[in-house]
């Protein structure tokens, strides 16, 4: 289930970036791959404006033996984003741009132990509205590399089955990014 779940959520960005690549010109379309960990495609709508879905994705699960019994944990987290890229100037091979985003994100994970069967869940979700400037410099018609600054605010809501509870939770504070872009 887990990794239906995966399939889903990678499938269809892969299936836009190759729709893409194939309907624009050479150039316009490109795999970035970035820090924090994302990864995503650009598409150049016009020499001023690209768009820039991201995904990134972890699970991790792990098994272990305690005076408690057994205990499994199964846990997963992942974040879909979009973000526009505004080019405001250029000096050869230099482009500086503004960046509005958003990005959803879910983690969630589930802890069994073999004396306690389903000891319980946690789900947390949280969106996340940032706003950066940014520069992008081509080392080859094919590659740049970028860097962004900004600010970034965050809400997340969690829920348990431990405490059949849940809290709020609100951030606000700076953001940095660096990453790569191979284009077609």
């Amino acid at each position: 289930m887990k990794r239906l779940r995966a399939a889903v959520l990678v499938l269809p960005v892969l299936f836009v970036a190759q729709s893409a690549a194939l309907a624009q010109d050479k150039g316009d379309v490109g795999i970035s791959m970035g820090y924090p960990v994302a990864v995503g495609v650009v598409f150049h709508l016009t020499d001023s404006v690209a768009l820039r879905p991201e995904i990134s994705f972890t699970h991790i699960s792990s098994d272990s033996d305690s005076g408690f019994g057994d205990i499994s944990t199964d846990n997963y987290t992942y974040e879909i984003g979009i973000s526009g890229l505004l080019y405001v100037g250029r000096w050869d091979k230099l482009r500086a741009y503004v960046t509005p985003g958003y990005a959803y994100r879910r983690t969630g994970g589930s802890n069994d132990v073999s004396v306690f069967p389903e000891v319980g869940s946690t789900t947390v979700s949280g969106h996340n509205f940032q706003g950066s400037f940014g520069a992008q410099y081509s080392l080859h018609e094919k590659f740049s590399v970028f860097g962004e600054a900004g600010l970034r605010y965050f809400t997340q809501q969690t829920r348990s089955t431990f405490s059949n509870g849940g809290t709020d939770f609100r951030s606000f504070g700076s953001r940095g990014a660096v990453g790569v872009i191979f284009y077609f």
